[in-house]
């Protein structure tokens, strides 16, 4: 994991230097789906709330249209049921993917309340889960392995400067045990969260 990290530091310092806008942001994660696929059993499960960090490194590429890099890394949260059975222990797991997004703006009707509010944008993201980690609890003997992430959402942009953005994203992780059992263990969430642009123009 920490080799993971390392390599995506790195990245990222990379892709601002030729970014003309950055965003770092924080997120709430609402109670999301998990679920566990091995040798044709499939286990349904729900997650708590959880919390995540990133950031956004963006440039122009067509009128509207940004293109950039981002960096997301999920604090741990609690799978809490499988198959309705309640999971009493503090197992928790997370994600740290690195991903490709596209932005697209577009100018929103005029708000007597909220004069500053002009301005909204769809987006999509597509990369790869760097690092899937678990504690004790949640992966026993087991190792981890993160999976393709992707998501999509909408944001706006007040004053030019604070962002809010609503997300869906879906994560794939495997578990995988020393006898060679894989356990496939996609995450579905959808996110809030709050972000403030700097604009390097």
């Amino acid at each position: 994991m920490r080799k993971a990290m390392f390599l995506m530091a790195l990245m990222m310092i990379g892709a601002t230097v030729h970014a003309v806008q950055i965003v770092p942001k924080a997120n709430i994660d609402l109670p999301g789906k998990f679920s566990m696929s091995g040798n044709g059993v499939t286990l349904n499960g729900d997650t708590a709330t959880g919390f995540g960090l990133g950031m956004e490194c963006l440039a122009p590429v067509y009128e509207k249209l940004k293109a950039g890099i981002g960096l997301q890394y999920l604090l741990g949260r609690k799978v809490t049921s499988l198959e309705g059975r309640t999971m009493s222990d503090n197992n928790a797991f997370g994600h740290v993917p690195l991903y490709g997004t596209l932005q697209y703006s577009f100018s929103l009707p005029a708000n007597p309340y909220i004069p500053s509010l002009n301005m909204g944008y769809g987006k999509v993201n597509l990369g790869y889960s760097m690092a899937y980690y678990g504690n004790d609890d949640f992966k026993g003997t087991t190792t981890m392995n993160g999976g393709l992430y992707w998501g999509i959402g909408a944001g706006t942009i007040i004053n030019d400067k604070i962002v809010f953005e609503i997300m869906y994203d879906s994560f794939k992780g495997e578990q995988k045990a020393a006898s060679g059992l894989a356990i496939d263990e996609p995450y579905n969430k959808v996110s809030i969260s709050i972000g403030y642009l700097f604009d390097l123009k």
